[in-house]
This record gives structure tokens, C-alpha cells and sequence, in this order.
């Protein structure tokens, strides 16, 4: 065994080198974007510094963008960038002033919204005197991080000799340094638009920076949040009349206590504030559109009076109500501005690397770039563009055909937050009453009286084929507009399940081929879609439900949680009959026929007919061969456990040249395994840290089966020690990049040198906890198992003709005899150990433990009876199929620790595979059946075995 250990071992290393060639060939610092650049360089620093303006404003859309109304804002997106911006994202509705503290920080303070109030109302602002709350929004910060704190954008803008200005309240928090302090030369904004635009066009002239917030009707004019408030107020009454202790209510919040998890909450109530995720906002009522207008022609009227030379930036931060959706970005220069021009074009950003969309936390980033200053701690990324060949003018159809792009991707992703959840709903219900029913249907007694029809039982496959296809089926109806329909909930489910059925009725017709083809024609082209869609730019899987949304701006590129889960599972199982095919040399053909295949009448009655077999060579591999045949010298010999074994056979010659093909199925194995897992975890792909630590040892585990080399404690240690170093070279190349151009691998190894890994890890671990008691993929996962341990097992196990040992024939109905010349001393120990099974069985004397094999020996039994009646797996289709199975589940269990998604990972792999082991069983269970009914009965056994079915059935 030493060579093929070696010749694993050194497989093992070139994958490790490989990776790591990988990773230092993503190491490219940025994309090569036109605009700022992504860092700042000695010879920005020292060029003129341009004057920049920053309109913080709300609610304003590319949808709902009129010329008419606005025809200043359309050209300025007509000359520079245009992009959605995806605003901050909490878990409660967010507010404006969540949008400023991000933009203060350098980063976003809280995950879950910092408004102590249902509503977001306006804070009192004075020039020079403490903002509200401040100590509370540092208190929500530090929880979050420890290396970024507020006031970071002010302090670096002061280093690097920018003068700033802010207008209104926005501006003042955006602007305000560590202690909390407005800027002395604040202003507050008029609400006059004139006034306003005046004001703005004398801070531009005599600043580097203005920021003025020109949003007036984010705060009080969404009708939910009103009522939010009223409900609040109520609330608070009753609690301090019960306190006895009434305080000071202010409009502005200032005088609120430190809220609690109960009070920081809205009031649940019928008409409460309706949550962020359930309205995508798409089809926005009337009077929201009159307040975007509002705020549209004010800023309109800023610009028509923004100097030449003058860059400018427009940020819509928020929504104008409590729903989630993408906003306007515009950057562009009015006239001839110091530094490198801003192109014309569809913005990107390497933190989010889809064409046309930015986040908030890219701003401050970007607005650094332009004046050259250090970032410090700030995350996002610098925001740049592709530009176009030619002009573009506000006129023109190619300025239109860009207006038109952003809007399509901003209802894209609306809609697809909405109706992402009541779909997974579906799915995993669908999921669970399926092999719950399977569970019950394949039992004996239920089995011959429904699926014991060819028609019944082929109808109860595709139906759960289909549900298996549905992950599939889901990305492709992603490539078309299902979106833009005008029901697009109708659009998306009906698609994907009739999609997801036409997948299923194909991947059912290779099961007249090969036994595995239903299982492995959804799982292996689920993974190459993924994988293949991970290394060209993740623009499927974007906004997919099995991918990631990008409104909750949890993943904007790479492999999601859910896709890696498909991803490993469909990988995994092809590659274990991807080897063993190499490695034996030939197709997987259908194992010749045996007692247990010639027999299935007596299988399914359970009358057991014990037949003499020939004996083989009596060494422990023999395998039980047919009447009036011989074993052929090219099949494949199997040990003790029913595994095929990867040397020669003890014979010798017939074996001859297997080594070479265990050497081939090892290297076709680890170079697409190393494809899949460069696709996965290089951060200019997959850009998944977790999923390197799970699925790098499943794939060692697999090659180490298909090499038949038992395992031990060393190898073990060896596997893990080679992850770990893979998974850890990736992480920290990627953090040497530039910190504009990190994934969250590089992130991740920032936060471990910044003291914050147990935050980090906490953080994980309690999502992991919530969702493992939430989630209804957990139930997917229970109803899986359940039903995989009771029915499903037998198609992994080895026959019982493979577990015969030395001198002992195989029984047709399990377990072995002695063979004729067998030693007497063996007959005195099978019939010792009979005996003391007896005394077992009888439970008088017997020990507890005994007792206890005894009742586990006997619920086997019952399951064998109940479901085990199907006939044989063919040899070619059973063993890769246990390897693939073991090799997964050591992924999936990898993957659940590891991975803040938790149960959601195994329980998607479960709903991919699982209907393929149904249809596999059922379709042996058919074959058993057609084949007792078209054989000959050749003794009254026979004859027998087949009246006692009938009976039953009857």
C-alpha cells in the first residue's frame, strides 16, 4: 500500500501548490476602471485638488426619472456615471441617519438600524453643539467593530487638508468629528429651493467638499411609519404609567433612554410597520411618487446652479418609505474639473463587481480617491466605470438604453427580495411531504398496493425529480425576465416549477440507460452551472433564489451558501463515478446475474430458499457468479466489506495494469477537484472562504476511497493540516491586496489581526443557532434522514454473496454458510456464537449491551422486511454511489459547522439528492418485480414464494 499512500500524498501537495499558484494570480489590485483611481498616488496627491459637491437626498429612481421635470440631473447622467445604489441594509426599516453614520464611520454602524423610534425623525442640528444620540450610534458601532469609530471620514478629510462644509442635518452628522460635535461653519439647510441652491453654489466656490442634504421627505411622509409612531407613543405611555416614572418625549429622539430590544422595536400589531422584505416597492403608490418628485426638484435646482469645474456626486440614500429598494447614483463633472475625468458609463465597484450597481459604503472611498487622501480603516471600494466609446447626450438612445438597464435591475432585485422567501418556503415544504410520503409509499405493504405499477411509480419519480430540478430550473428562468411580467410571482413560481419538470422528465428517460442517470443528469449539471456561472462574474446567480439578493447586500459576487451546497453535493457525487469509471477500465455495466436478481419473487414474498454456490478461488474476495458461468478475469474483485478492491486479485494476472488506472481515476479527481475548488474560494471567483475547509477534506476522503487506502488517525491529521494551510494561504493572499480591492477573505484575516475574531465568530455562530431553529430546512434535513435510514440505506450496502468469508457460500436471503470443505473449528465457532445469540434473544441472562444489539439487530430486521425488498444495485452504480454519499456527507457536516447558514447547506443538498435515491429505488424495486413476472418458476419453492405474494397483495 505504500505506493498508492504515496502517490495520494504527493496529489495532495500538487493540489495545495496549485491553490496557492491560484491565489497569487488573483492578486491584481483592481479591475482596471476607468475614473478615480482605486488608489491614491503620489502624483494625485500633488496634482490640483477638484471641488466637489455631495447631494444626499431620498427616494429618487431611475424609473421614476422625468426629463421634463428634471432635465439638468438627466444630463449630468448622461456625462458621467450612472449606477443603483444599494442603500444601507438593516433588518428593521432604515432611516437616513443610518445612511450619514455609515458614511461617518467609514463603514455601517449596526446591522440592525439605529433608530430609537419606528419613524425616522429629524434630529435637532446647531453648529458647534453635540449631535443627539451620538454616544448611543458609538455604543452600536463598538459592537460592531473595534478598529472603525465615527467621525473617521472627517478626520481623514482634515488630514489631508480638504475644507468641508455641510448643509442640513445630513451633512452635520456626515461631517462631524469623533466627539460627536457639528462643524462649526455648519448651515442649516433652507427650505426654500432657491435659498437652498444659492447657498450650495457659494459653498462650492470656496470649498473642496460641500455636502448638503437636500432630502425633505424622508422623515415623515410615508403613512406606515405614522402609525408606527402613534402605536409607539401608546406604548411608551402605558410602560411609564406602569413605571410610575414619566419622562420628556421629544420629536427628535434626544431625550430617549438607551433603547432596549423591546422598545427599539415596532409594536406587533395588525397595522404595524410592514417589514422591509415583504413589499419590494416596484409599484410605488401616488403620493410616494409626489415626494420623490419633491425631492427631485430640489435637486434639480442645486444644479442649475452648480459652478463650472465643479464634480459632483448624487447619492439617494433611502427610500422615502419603509421599503427596500435600489436608489440613484450620479457622478459626473460640470464643465472641465481638475484630475482625471470621470467617463461616461455604468458605474462598478470592485466590493460589489456587478456592472451598474455600487453600495453606500463605496462613497466615502471614492470621494478620498479624488483628492488623493489615505483611506485609513474605511471599507467599500473606490467606484469607477467602463466608459463608452463615443459621447452620450440625454437625447440619445444609447442614454435611454442605460436609464432602461438600471431600472429593469433595480425591479429584478426588488422583486426577487420579496418573493425569495415564500419560494424557499414552497420548496422545503414540498420537499418534506415528499419524503415523508416516499417514507410511507415504499414500505411493503402500501408499496404493492400504489407504486407497484410501472405508470404510479414513475409518476411518484418525476415528481420527485422535479422537486430536485428546481434549483436548476430556478437559474435558468433567471436568464429571462420573469421580473418585468405583470405578475411576476405567478411568473417565477410557475416558470421554475414547469422548467424544473421538463429537467425531471429528461432526467428520467437516461434511467432506461443507467440506474444513476436520474440522479447524477440534475445533480452534476446543477454544480457545472453553478461553477461555471461563479468563474464568468456571478451575473445568474445575482439576485437568484438559490443564489443571493443583492438588496440585503449580504454577498454581491461569488458562490452563496446555498449554491455551494449544490455546488459540493452534484461535484462530489460525479467525481466518485467519474473514478471509479476510470478506474476499472470500463463503462459501469450491470452486474451479471445472481440469486438475489434471479429471485426477486422471493425478496419481495420474504421466503428465503437457500441455493449451494459454486466456490471460488477461497480467498476472502471471491464473488458469487451465475450458473454455467465463470468470473471473468476483468471484473472487479471486492474485500470483506463490499468495496471493490483497487489492487490486483489474488490470482494475479487477471489484475494486471489496475494501479495505473487508480493512478488516473486519483489525478482526474484531483484536477477537476481543484477546479471546482478554485472556482469556489479564489476571491476573484467564488470568493467562499468556508467552503474550502469543507469541501478540501471531502475530496481527499473520496480519493483516499477510490484508492481503497484505509483510513487512520495520521491521514486524518494530514487532510485537515493541508485545508487549513490551503484555506489560510488563499485568506491571507487575498489580504495582502490593496484593502480597496480585499473580498471578505482578506476582511476576514483584517479582522483577526484587529483583535475582532471573537465578534466574528460570534456573530456566526448565534446566526447558525437562529437559523438551525428557524429555518424549515432543518425539517428538510430530519424528513431526509428519516427516510434515507429506513428505505434508502440498502442501496449502499454490499450484497450479501460480497461479505461471504474465507470457506463460507453466500444465501440469497443474507449472511453466509459454511462451504463444504470448511473446517470444523469454523462450524464450532458459527454455532458458539449461535448459542450465545440464543441466550441473547432470551434476555434472562444476558447484559444489558447485549440486549440492547439485540433490539437494534432486530429494528434492522424490520427495515429490511419493510423496505428492503428491491433488487440489487448493480455493482458499478452502488460503490461510486457510497463513495459519493460518504464523501458529501463529511462536506455537508463540514459545512453546517463551519458556515453561519448552518442547516441551510445540507438541507439544500438534501432536496438535490434525495429524490435521485428515491427514483433509484424505486426503478430496483420495479426491476425486481418485472423480472419475478417474466421468469419461469423452475420448483414448487418458487411456485410457493409467488402464491404468498399474490396473497399479500390481494
Amino acid at each position: 500500500m505504500r505506493r498508492p499512500v504515496g502517490r495520494l500524498a504527493a496529489l495532495l501537495f500538487l493540489l495545495l501548490g496549485c491553490l496557492v499558484f491560484s491565489g497569487f494570480a488573483s492578486l491584481s489590485p483592481a479591475r482596471g476602471d476607468g475614473g478615480a483611481s482605486s488608489s491614491p498616488s503620489r502624483k494625485g496627491k500633488a496634482a490640483a485638488k477638484p471641488r466637489v459637491v455631495l447631494i444626499l437626498t431620498g427616494g429618487l429612481r431611475w424609473d421614476q426619472l422625468d426629463q421634463t421635470i428634471a432635465p439638468n440631473l438627466a444630463r449630468l447622467g448622461a456625462s458621467g456615471t450612472m449606477a443603483n445604489l444599494v442603500p444601507v441594509s438593516t433588518t428593521r426599516p432604515a432611516c437616513p441617519v443610518d445612511t450619514w453614520l455609515a458614511m461617518s464611520a467609514g463603514r455601517q454602524i449596526s446591522s440592525g438600524g439605529v433608530a430609537s423610534t419606528p419613524t425616522c425623525t429629524q434630529p435637532l442640528v446647531a453648529a458647534g453643539a453635540p449631535l443627539p444620540e451620538w454616544g448611543r450610534y458609538r455604543a452600536a458601532l463598538a459592537q460592531t467593530s473595534k478598529r472603525s469609530h465615527l467621525g473617521q471620514f472627517a478626520e481623514l478629510a482634515s488630514k489631508a487638508g480638504i475644507s468641508t462644509h455641510g448643509i442640513g442635518n445630513g451633512a452635520a452628522y456626515t461631517l462631524a468629528g469623533p466627539s460627536g460635535v457639528a462643524p462649526a461653519n455648519y448651515t442649516a439647510a433652507p427650505g426654500a429651493d432657491e435659498e437652498l441652491s444659492n447657498l450650495v453654489s457659494a459653498s462650492a466656490s470656496s470649498h473642496d467638499l460641500t455636502v448638503v442634504d437636500a432630502d425633505t421627505e424622508s422623515y415623515a411622509s410615508d403613512e406606515e411609519r405614522k402609525l408606527a409612531r402613534s402605536l409607539y407613543q401608546q406604548e411608551r405611555l402605558k410602560e411609564e404609567r406602569k413605571a410610575k416614572s414619566p419622562g420628556a418625549w421629544r420629536s427628535d429622539g434626544a431625550s430617549d433612554p438607551a433603547p432596549t430590544s423591546g422598545a427599539s422595536a415596532s409594536p406587533t400589531v395588525p397595522n404595524g410597520t410592514i417589514p422591509p422584505d415583504t413589499v419590494d416597492g416596484s409599484d410605488s403608490q401616488p403620493g410616494r411618487r409626489i415626494f420623490s418628485i419633491i425631492n427631485m426638484r430640489r435637486v434639480e435646482r442645486i444644479l442649475q446652479k452648480i459652478p463650472s469645474g465643479t464634480r459632483v456626486m448624487l447619492v439617494s440614500a433611502a427610500d422615502i418609505d419603509t421599503y427596500t429598494y435600489m436608489q440613484m447614483y450620479v457622478a459626473a463633472d460640470v464643465g472641465k474639473a481638475p484630475g482625471a475625468p470621470i467617463p461616461m458609463g455604468l458605474a462598478s465597484s470592485d466590493s460589489v463587481r456587478q456592472k451598474g450597481i455600487v453600495q453606500a459604503t463605496d462613497v466615502v472611498p471614492t470621494i478620498l480617491s479624488w483628492f488623493g487622501a489615505d483611506r485609513g480603516a474605511v471599507t467599500g471600494s473606490v467606484i469607477g466605470s467602463r466608459p463608452n466609446t463615443s459621447a452620450c447626450s440625454s437625447s440619445q438612445a444609447c442614454y435611454t438604453e442605460r436609464v432602461d438597464a438600471l431600472a429593469d435591475q433595480a425591479r429584478h432585485s426588488g422583486k426577487m427580495r420579496t418573493l425569495r422567501g415564500p419560494f424557499i418556503r414552497q420548496l422545503t415544504t414540498a420537499s418534506i411531504v415528499f419524503f415523508l410520503a416516499s417514507l410511507a409509499l415504499t414500505a411493503m405493504p402500501l408499496h404493492r398496493r400504489v407504486l407497484r405499477r410501472r405508470s404510479l411509480s414513475l409518476l411518484w419519480s418525476w415528481l420527485g425529480l422535479t422537486i430536485a430540478a428546481v434549483p436548476l430550473a430556478s437559474l435558468v428562468v433567471n436568464v429571462f425576465p420573469w421580473w418585468m411580467a405583470s405578475n411576476a410571482r405567478l411568473a417565477l413560481f410557475a416558470g421554475c416549477w414547469a422548467t424544473a419538470g421538463a429537467l425531471a422528465a429528461l432526467a428520467l428517460a437516461t434511467g432506461r440507460f443507467w440506474a444513476a442517470g436520474p440522479l447524477l443528469s440534475l445533480a452534476v449539471p446543477t454544480a457545472a452551472f453553478i461553477a461555471l456561472d461563479a468563474a464568468t462574474g456571478s451575473h445568474i446567480m445575482a439576485d437568484s433564489v438559490v443564489g443571493f439578493n443583492l438588496l440585503t447586500a449580504a454577498r454581491f459576487y461569488g458562490v452563496g451558501n446555498e449554491a455551494y451546497a449544490l455546488l459540493a453535493a452534484g461535484t462530489l457525487l460525479g467525481l466518485a463515478f467519474l473514478g471509479e469509471r476510470i478506474r476499472l477500465g470500463r463503462p459501469a455495466e450491470p452486474a451479471r446475474e445472481s440469486v438475489s436478481t434471479r429471485e426477486p419473487a422471493l425478496a419481495h414474498s420474504g421466503v428465503a430458499v437457500r441455493r449451494n454456490l459454486s466456490a471460488g478461488s477461497g480467498g476472502p474476495t471471491d464473488r458469487m457468479v451465475p450458473h454455467g458461468s465463470a468470473p471473468s478475469g476483468a471484473e472487479e474483485a471486492t474485500t470483506t466489506d463490499g468495496t471493490a478492491g483497487g489492487g490486483p486479485p489474488a490470482g494475479g494476472a487477471p489484475g494486471a495494469g489496475r494501479p495505473s488506472r487508480t493512478g488516473a481515476a486519483l489525478a482526474a479527481i484531483a484536477l477537476i477537484g481543484l477546479a471546482v475548488a478554485g472556482v469556489d474560494a479564489l476571491p476573484s471567483m467564488g470568493a467562499d472562504f468556508g467552503g474550502v475547509l469543507s469541501f478540501l477534506p471531502a475530496l481527499f476522503l473520496l480519493m483516499i476511497l477510490v484508492a481503497r487506502i484505509r483510513l487512520s488517525v495520521s491521514r486524518i491529521l494530514t487532510i485537515g493540516g493541508i485545508t487549513v494551510a490551503a484555506a489560510a494561504a488563499i485568506a491571507v493572499l487575498d489580504w495582502m491586496r490593496p484593502a480597496e480591492s480585499r473580498t471578505h477573505l482578506g476582511k476576514f484575516v483584517q479582522s483577526i489581526s484587529d483583535g475582532e475574531l471573537a465578534e466574528v465568530l460570534g456573530r456566526k455562530l448565534g446566526t447558525n443557532v437562529r437559523l438551525l431553529f428557524n429555518s424549515t430546512h432543518r425539517w428538510v434535513v430530519l424528513a431526509g434522514l428519516v427516510l434515507f435510514v429506513c428505505a434508502l440505506v440498502d442501496l449502499i450496502r454490499a450484497r450479501p454473496e460480497e461479505r461471504v468469508g474465507p470457506g463460507e457460500t453466500a444465501m440469497p436471503g443474507g449472511g453466509a454458510k459454511p462451504a463444504a470443505g470448511a473446517s470444523r473449528e469454523a462450524g464450532l465457532l458459527e454455532g458458539d456464537r449461535s448459542r450465545k445469540d440464543g441466550r441473547s434473544e432470551g434476555g434472562g441472562s444476558a447484559p444489558g449491551g447485549v440486549r440492547g444489539l439485540a433490539a437494534l439487530s432486530r429494528c434492522r430486521a424490520f427495515m429490511r422486511r419493510t423496505w428492503g425488498f428491491t433488487a440489487p444495485v448493480d455493482e458499478g452504480v452502488r460503490v461510486p454511489l457510497r463513495m459519493g454519499l460518504l464523501s458529501a456527507g463529511l462536506c455537508l457536516l463540514l459545512a453546517f459547522a463551519l458556515n453561519d447558514s448552518g442547516i441551510v447547506l445540507p438541507g439544500m443538498a438534501v432536496i438535490l439528492v434525495m429524490p435521485g435515491l428515491v427514483a433509484l429505488w424505486l426503478r430496483q424495486a420495479l426491476k425486481a418485480r418485472e423480472e419475478a413476472d417474466s421468469r419461469p418458476l423452475r420448483s414448487d419453492s418458487d411456485r410457493q414464494a409467488l402464491d404468498v405474494r399474490k396473497e399479500a397483495e390481494e
